[in-house]
């Protein structure tokens, strides 16, 4: 990473902590709590899951989803890790399925409005990724284009990628 693109993701950064620092505060001058809470709940949250997905061994994943909204995406994504493994030999695998989903997904809405991208990284019994992703419309023929499809509606998609299965890495590629 060169100094600009550092400097660029630094930006970025502080943005995402202003925004959450200007909502503090009009929460504050209008005096509701309940709300105050809920902002530093998330941003707590947001922390925690980028603190382990930071210590998961793979580091181009890591950079990959905690910068992805930095560049505008149709979908905007929210990570969240469930306990600790190393996902070193499968850092590839995991990079190649988030990329052709984003692609497919991005492909058939083609344009940014109500959607979004939750992926949750399971490490609980084996490294799994649960993605589901909701979108205004267009998401009806994901199916056929993407394995592991689970559940799918017109705006609405779920994909369980086991990244121990053997069959995984066939079924990506």
């Amino acid at each position: 990473m060169d100094d600009e693109q550092f400097i660029r993701m630094l930006s970025n950064y502080r943005h995402d902590v202003m925004n959450d620092i200007q909502l503090i505060k009009a929460y504050t001058s209008m005096g509701e709590t309940d709300r105050i809470e809920h902002v530093i709940t998330d941003m707590t949250q947001r922390a925690m899951h980028e603190s382990r997905l930071s210590r998961m061994q793979a580091p181009r994943l890591a950079r990959e989803l905690l910068t992805y909204n930095w560049r505008s995406p149709v979908f905007p994504v929210h990570v969240e890790v469930a306990g600790e493994a190393d996902w070193s030999d499968v850092e590839g695998l995991a990079l190649q399925c988030i990329h052709r989903i984003t692609t497919v997904l991005e492909g058939f809405t083609g344009r940014a409005g109500d959607s979004a991208l939750d992926i949750l990284l399971d490490n609980s019994r084996q490294r799994v990724m649960l993605i589901e992703a909701s979108a205004e419309e267009g998401l009806t023929q994901t199916a056929s284009l993407l394995p592991d499809v689970v559940e799918q509606t017109s705006s609405y998609v779920c994909i369980r990628v086991n990244l121990d299965s053997p069959e995984t890495r066939a079924k990506w590629k």
